[in-house]
């Protein structure tokens, strides 16, 4: 599944060493692309990109446990910026870690 990344430039849109370490050991390359001093937290950071989610609609991947209402939330304003999104849930680390995927 992995192999079909590498048809894709992956850009990573956060400072975030977790996500650099997780990346980095799957074996996925990436770009690491942020604009200095942005608030990195969710949802409030995507209205910043809101104009490329309703015309664009890239892939995203969002990860939904900074704070508990990152759950319902994060869908939920994906979904007011572009319904064509369909968006999968999944976990990581024993259910402690998650990420929401949009395509």
């Amino acid at each position: 599944m992995l192999d079909n990344l590498k048809k894709y430039k992956v850009i990573l849109a956060s400072n975030s060493p977790r996500r650099k370490e997780l990346l980095a050991g799957l074996g996925v390359e990436y770009e690491v692309r942020t604009l200095p001093d942005v608030d990195e937290s969710y949802p409030e950071a995507l209205k910043g990109a809101e104009k490329t989610i309703k015309k664009y609609k890239p892939k995203l991947a969002i990860a939904g446990y900074h704070k508990t209402w990152d759950l319902w939330r994060v869908p939920q304003v994906i979904s007011e910026m572009n319904s064509g999104y369909k968006i999968y849930l999944r976990s990581y680390m024993n259910n402690v870690s998650f990420v929401y995927y949009c395509c």
